[in-house]
């Protein structure tokens, strides 16, 4: 019990600081935003936290199949710390910011191609727009869009290579899938075959379809 508890009380504060990352390290961030990052950020530490200390799922997926969360969670909380650090640059410039800048220049300006998510983001920005925006939009993007490539390849690894989920045993449907009801109807493995392929498709399809909508 103590260590579920540790465990959930240390999902719970990682959480919190994924959320408040951006207002603990920007500077203009005003009075009235910050308190609202906090707040939200003590309720999702709180939320993750009453998680992974029930016994009984909610609608956390996969919350007893590591790493997979842990995988998802590292890949968000490196986007928002790199973008983060990147804005920062504009006003409290370092050693680090700048080189985390350059390389993000370099990485935007290689997936700048037509019909590339990045170019798509780009194109969302308004014809008047500064160079210095559409630089900063393009740099951000890339480094993102970079990080969910290296992020799938490491899924795509951890499923082919290392045989994830089934490799600790048992797959408990109940407490990984808790939204998913095998008592629907039809059959359950070509259910979730299903549900897979979509999930794939749309993966792959939305960093193209979200700056287009």
């Amino acid at each position: 019990m103590f260590a579920r508890l540790t465990g959930a009380a240390a999902r719970g504060v990682l959480v919190a600081l994924l959320v408040a990352t951006p207002a603990l390290m920007l500077p203009d961030v005003t009075y009235d935003a910050n308190q609202i990052t906090m707040l939200v950020a003590l309720l999702a530490g709180f939320l993750t936290f009453i998680e992974y200390t029930s016994h009984f799922p909610s609608i956390v997926e996969f919350r007893d199949a590591a790493p997979f969360n842990r995988m998802r969670f590292v890949s968000l909380l490196a986007t928002v710390s790199l973008l983060t650090m990147i804005m920062q640059h504009k006003t409290d410039p370092t050693a680090v910011s700048s080189a985390l800048t350059s390389i993000g220049t370099i990485i935007g300006n290689a997936m700048d191609f037509p019909f590339s998510p990045v170019r798509l983001i780009v194109l969302m920005l308004p014809v008047n727009a500064s160079m210095e925006l559409v630089n900063s939009v393009r740099t951000s993007a890339g480094i993102a869009y970079l990080i969910s490539l290296i992020s799938m390849a490491f899924f795509l690894i951890l499923v082919r290579v290392m045989n994830w989920p089934a490799r600790q045993g048992a797959f408990n449907v109940w407490i990984n899938l808790p939204l998913f009801d095998p008592t629907a109807g039809g059959d359950v493995i070509y259910r979730l075959k299903r549900d897979a392929r979509i999930n794939i498709v749309l993966g792959f399809l939305l960093p193209f379809l979200i700056p287009a909508v």
